[in-house]
């Protein structure tokens, strides 16, 4: 067969449209263009005149896994596998270009895959008109957008998912540009306003927040201007047609990397609850401070105006047993010893209790202080005062601490005291060393008398408690609560070490200089 023979026949084979396309692509200029910007996935070409005759190409076909033969060159076969909800799109589309030449034919639809699955394509066509503008053919181009869709759908999931995260989150967040409009909020932040994440989205601060809006906005330029976050920000929030509050709120800055557009990112925290719960506790211990005030006043008060009526009692008791202690007998004589004694230890008592009650009033002179002067003089004061009896010292190198130097003086003089006074029988060993925490010190005082039960370690501190009365060792057992009142008003603590087994130890803390 010669070549024009063979190119005869395959001409003769080839459907009219497609004959006719092929004529249409060699001398039209528009059509060439519109294939070759279509990147195609498939072409058809339908006549309008004969809607039943639609030309499909190989390509098309293979698009859905079809064979060339397998699809018919009819219209009714993409109206019968379009997706329902998609046919009337087509169509419509299809009617309106056919009305206006403006109108473009250009929709995305769904089509059924050989093997069940879902192609998506974006489906354009171009209307072929008569010398007298009136449609008679539609060409249109396939192109395979599946991936595209998957893509979509997977972002839509994620953005779904993230706006479930986002709006579930519990802290306020907003996202603002440099004017101070809202582009995006969660639900927690639309909520505190009274708004729908909607209705607040492309809002301006300045119409929401009329009062406060100039403030907010300053800060945030401050943070856009400067690169630098902003954390902790604690400030007063009255939200639209709702009752006021606070917040505790944190700012950082965004630039758009492509754009250069900068914006905030505003996160709050609704500290309402925990700012009252603060006021609270201020009142409540400007109130306990007014209460402690009141009753160190009416213990010094009353301590210092028993002093002059417990003398009179004391002295006349005296008075008695001088001068008539001929005419009383032996239970008589008793009697008055037990109201002589009695009187005594209230003396003992008040003049302890005035001593309590001043540690609150006394003037706090702080200064460097060497500890090793304080002890020193300490041990010679006590020592003196044991006559024979003199304990046993070991004393360590001392820092140079903050304190008031009477203040503290009185607290070793407590301690060693209480040593003293608890000692055993053995030789009295008194220890006194520190141990460096940083900026802290802990000094120790550590004897070998009888120690003291790890039971009793919070009781040794209390007020006029004395862990027995029947030891024959004299005291109202306030000194202890008196060294720890004064280490307190130094911004130590002072406590019992029950860890130690061989006598007492009593620790506290001090700042150093």
């Amino acid at each position: 067969m010669t070549n024009a023979a063979a190119q005869k026949q395959d001409t003769e084979e080839k459907h009219y449209l497609e004959r006719e396309l092929l004529e249409l692509v060699r001398s039209s200029r528009q059509v060439f263009s519109f294939l070759d910007e279509g990147c195609l996935d498939g072409l058809w070409y339908w006549d309008i005149e004969n809607p039943e005759q639609e030309w499909l190409s190989p390509k098309f076909k293979a698009l859905f896994g079809y064979e060339v033969d397998e699809i018919p060159h009819t219209a009714e076969w993409w109206q019968k596998n379009i997706h329902p909800d998609d046919l009337q799109l087509a169509l419509d589309n299809f009617e309106q270009s056919c009305a206006d030449p403006d109108h473009p034919y250009d929709q995305v639809v769904r089509y059924k895959h050989k093997n069940g699955s879902t192609v998506w394509v974006r489906c354009r066509g171009l209307v072929i008109r008569n010398e007298a503008g009136e449609p008679i053919r539609l060409l249109g181009a396939h192109n395979d957008v599946s991936a595209l869709m998957e893509a979509q759908s997977n972002a839509r999931v994620n953005e779904d998912q993230l706006r479930l995260i986002f709006d579930n989150i519990p802290s306020r967040v907003w996202f603002k540009d440099e004017t101070n409009r809202i582009l995006k909020l969660n639900k927690t932040a639309a909520d505190s306003m009274n708004m729908s994440v909607e209705e607040a989205e492309g809002q301006n601060t300045y119409d929401l927040f009329p009062d406060l809006a100039k403030k907010y906005h300053l800060d945030d330029l401050e943070v856009i201007n400067s690169g630098e976050p902003k954390h902790g920000i604690i400030e007063a929030y009255t939200p639209r047609d709702a009752s006021a509050g606070w917040v505790q709120t944190d700012k950082t800055p965004y630039t758009d990397p492509v754009t250069g557009e900068r914006f905030v990112l505003v996160t709050s925290t609704d500290i309402t609850d925990l700012k009252l719960a603060q006021e609270k506790l201020v009142e409540q211990a400007k109130e306990l401070k007014r209460s402690n005030e009141e009753l160190e006043q009416f213990a010094y008060v009353a301590s210092h105006d028993l002093q002059e009526p417990l003398r009179m009692v004391a002295s006349y008791c005296e008075l008695i047993s001088r001068r008539y202690a001929d005419n009383l007998d032996e239970t008589g004589l008793e009697f008055l010893n037990f109201a002589v004694d009695g009187a005594r230890r209230m003396q003992n008592l008040l003049d302890d209790l005035l001593n309590y009650s001043r540690v609150g009033r006394m003037e706090m002179k702080q200064k460097p202080v060497q500890l090793s002067e304080v002890v020193e003089n300490v041990r010679e004061i006590l020592n003196e005062a044991q006559g024979e009896q003199k304990a046993d010292f070991e004393l360590s190198s001392f820092p140079v601490v903050l304190g008031d130097p009477k203040q503290l003086g009185r607290v070793f003089q407590n301690l060693v005291h209480n040593a003293i006074k608890f000692r055993s029988d053995r030789p009295l060993k008194i220890k006194i060393d520190t141990l460096d925490q940083g900026d802290r010190v802990i000094v120790r005082v550590t004897d070998n008398g009888i120690g003291i039960d790890p039971a009793y370690k919070e009781r040794v501190f209390e007020l006029f408690k004395r862990l027995s009365r029947d030891d024959g060792i004299t005291g109202t057992g306030i000194g202890l609560a008196i060294s720890r009142r004064l280490v307190e008003r130094h911004g130590g603590e002072l406590w019992l070490d029950e860890t130690h087994q061989d006598g007492a130890r009593f620790c506290f803390s001090l700042q150093r200089a």
